[in-house]
């Protein structure tokens, strides 16, 4: 049976609207066993191990399996962890400890004689020897004994090294060495008005307490000659502790109103984001193939094939589909929908303001004039506006109906239409118009060095320069193009029909050949800096003019886009594409090369 996966998006209100990572949720297959998951782990073999409020589930990259060993007493599952041999554990509440050899499972002990139905933690230590921690003391066991180590009722433990941490009766901090067993108290935590009990994380090696103290979230590092108290965001939400996990280096710590994200820096956590703020997130994994596994207390798994990716939606019921984008300056950018609004985008806030234009119609092309800080719009009608970003008015025109494209060209502006390119200059408050070009126009570009511009006509690529009109041509033969860009070294790049790439280079066209990532399919070009984008039917290609024409192709099937890149804009350390409907974010650093196994079979479902 195929497993069924949802592609979820987290919906919140557009203004001041939160980041969140893009999210692929298990549908009806994972259902059928429960909602409620506790840990996600991975063997070495691949396989998946989810414990449930319903039993311990398998999961091996096509389907879900409840396995369950014969002695086992009820379903409820808990701790799941792996040994140094790679050996899965877990316990349950009667006090019963199993481990999985050769995927079944086997049973190890019963301590509920000891444990009286207490849920216990532990930890395993060399060959089958386990240290529980449990609110009747501290045990230790190996394959012929069991033996009380201490009376000290535990609260919650962690370890690093040869080395256990635990908090006891009072909020006393204790430490174990376990070569010898040995157990001394460090200090005693003060923290007050606390709704949930704390827990422990290790960092690098070191081990860190999270609490809640007045009803915020604490930080305290854990020393040999006691705690310290930890510089922690005060103005953080904070309702009710569940877990803490570190993945890469951040510190994630699911609370009843999200997942809060950290970074530990010079002494300091710094609060960077939160994320699932309706979903109570029990735990978190990352496996083999670089995927996020969020375990929920009421609402599945959630998958996230890259945490760094953001999705920063909007409500396309009510906005519309996004149809294209411009840049506004070095940060900041203007989508545009087919139901007529502007929606304007920060690369760090997400989207800050929606706009309403006056028309019923779908807007088909936008430009941004820094200089006279306005915004031409056209309209796939016998209408256009000019929108004044300082007055924040709208002005009814006609210059740019059923615009194809606009472009400030210097003082003037381009006007692409279906019959014909326009260009416009204003004199003495009055615009006088010139017919460029009378073919069907497709897009446009102006030159950031030399003001010359370029029109991609039915008839061709045309030219302009000093008033000059010229024909280019490849090896004296006329090509078309669909999109037209710019690198930094001056070179101007076309996507032509056929999915081929022309640039034109000291007034000569070349047809550039791929090395590594020849696409079938170039849908539109893009360019910052030095790097030439290209959207194609395998993800984004960046083909590098300053390093040898080096190419990188990025996965963006990680993302789960669920139609075809619309839009694309590059910024210094951000690239920002969307769908029609869907909106993301990443670093360029932190987008992904890999093909993920486990979403490639889920796409292609």
């Amino acid at each position: 049976m195929n497993v069924y996966i949802r592609i979820l998006f987290i919906f919140f209100c557009v203004y001041g609207s939160a980041q969140n990572p893009v999210v692929f949720d298990f549908g009806d297959e994972l259902n059928k066993y429960s909602n409620e998951f506790y840990d996600i782990i991975e063997t070495p073999n691949g396989t998946k191990w989810i414990s449930s409020e319903n039993g311990l589930l398998k999961y091996d990259g096509r389907k879900f399996e409840k396995v369950r060993n014969e002695e086992q007493k009820g379903n409820t599952v808990f701790n799941l962890q792996i040994d140094k041999k790679g050996k899965l554990w877990f316990n349950n509440l009667y006090g019963q400890f199993f481990y999985v050899k050769n995927d079944s499972i086997q049973f190890y002990k019963d301590f509920n004689s000891v444990l009286k139905g207490g849920l216990s933690q532990f930890i395993v230590k060399g060959e089958d020897i386990v240290y529980l921690f449990s609110s009747k003391g501290i045990y230790r066991s190996d394959a012929e004994t069991i033996r009380k180590i201490s009376d000290t009722k535990v609260l919650t433990s962690c370890y690093t090294g040869e080395k256990g941490y635990f908090i006891g009766n009072e909020s006393r901090i204790f430490t174990i060495d376990f070569s010898t067993d040995k157990i001394t108290q460090l200090s005693q935590l003060e923290i007050e008005n606390s709704s949930s009990k704390p827990v422990f994380f290790v960092l690098d090696t070191t081990c860190f307490l999270f609490a809640e103290n007045r009803s915020k979230g604490q930080f305290f590092k854990i020393t040999d000659s006691g705690h310290l108290k930890i510089n922690s965001p005060e103005d953080i939400a904070f309702e009710r502790l569940i877990n803490v996990k570190v993945v890469d280096h951040k510190v994630f710590v699911f609370t009843y109103n999200g997942t809060q994200v950290y970074e530990y820096k010079e002494d300091s956590f710094v609060y960077r984001n939160t994320f699932f703020k309706e979903n109570k997130v029990s735990h978190l994994f990352k496996d083999s193939e670089d995927n996020y596994w969020f375990a929920t207390l009421k609402d599945g798994i959630k998958v996230v094939p890259n945490i760094n990716l953001l999705s920063n939606n909007f409500n396309y019921e009510s906005y519309g589909y996004i149809v294209g984008s411009k840049a506004k300056n070095d940060r900041e950018l203007i989508f545009y929908t087919d139901s007529g609004y502007l929606l304007f985008f920060d690369v760090i806030k997400g989207i800050t303001k929606v706009l309403k234009v006056p028309t019923k119609n779908i807007l088909s092309a936008i430009e941004v004039d820094p200089k006279k800080d306005i915004v031409y719009i056209g309209v796939n009608n016998n209408e256009s506006f000019i929108y004044d970003l300082k007055k924040h008015t709208f002005q009814k025109t006609s210059l740019f109906n059923v615009a194809k494209d606009i472009q400030v060209v210097g003082d003037k502006v381009l006007y692409l239409t279906y019959n014909k390119s326009v260009l416009y200059t204003e004199k003495y408050n009055r615009i006088q118009e010139d017919t460029v070009d009378d073919s069907r126009a497709y897009t446009a570009h102006v030159s950031k060095t030399t003001q010359d511009f370029f029109i991609a006509t039915a008839s061709g690529v045309y030219k302009f320069s000093s008033g000059k009109k010229k024909l280019l041509q490849f090896k004296n033969e006329i090509f078309n193009a669909t999109s037209i860009a710019e690198t930094d070294d001056g070179t101007i790049w076309f996507s032509g029909v056929q999915n081929k790439l022309y640039y034109l280079k000291n007034n000569e066209v070349f047809n550039y050949r791929f090395k590594d990532f020849e696409p079938k399919e170039i849908k539109f070009l893009k360019a910052y800096k030095n790097e030439l984008w290209i959207v194609s039917e395998k993800g984004l290609l960046m083909i590098d003019r300053s390093d040898k024409f080096k190419e990188t192709l990025y996965n963006t099937r990680n993302s789960g886009i669920s139609g075809s890149i619309v839009s694309l804009e590059v910024f210094k350390d951000k690239i920002i594409y969307t769908s029609n409907k869907e909106i993301f974010s990443i670093k360029k650093e932190l987008l992904s090369k890999k093909k993920q196994k486990f979403l490639m079979h889920i796409l292609q479902q």
